[in-house]
């Protein structure tokens, strides 16, 4: 169940990051988004109550899916979460999960067209 203190206020003037996926992937980015704010939600829970292992995991996890799906720096703040998490840093956690919120709020995807792809619907028969 979600908390109100799971939801911080949205900062409406985060850094604005955009992200450009393969449209192939169009269907897929809504549900792996949630699954990203759920993994966000969870990992700052783990986190404030000191479970480490768990957080590892899910940084784990991040780090493995992100790429699959475009998302290299998602990737990048998951392997940081891991390591910080194996280390058990509490204050390179602390920095890297805010790193993941403003990444989250900042975030803007954008889908991209191979121009052979276009190239080869548009051209007249």
């Amino acid at each position: 169940m979600i908390q109100a203190s799971d939801h911080r206020p949205i900062n409406r003037e985060a850094e604005r990051i955009v992200v450009r996926v393969d449209a192939d992937l169009r269907d897929l980015i809504p549900r792996f988004l949630l699954n990203q704010e759920s993994d966000r939600i969870r990992l700052r829970r783990a986190f404030e109550a000191g479970e480490y292992e768990t957080v590892r995991k899910i940084g784990h996890n991040m780090k493995g899916a992100g790429g699959g799906y475009g998302f290299d720096e998602l990737t990048a703040i998951g392997a940081d979460i891991e390591a910080a998490a194996i280390r058990e840093d509490t204050s390179g956690l602390a920095l890297t999960l805010d790193q993941l919120e403003r990444f989250l709020a900042g975030l803007e995807v954008e889908f991209e067209i191979e121009f052979d792809e276009v190239a080869s619907t548009c051209s007249p028969r």
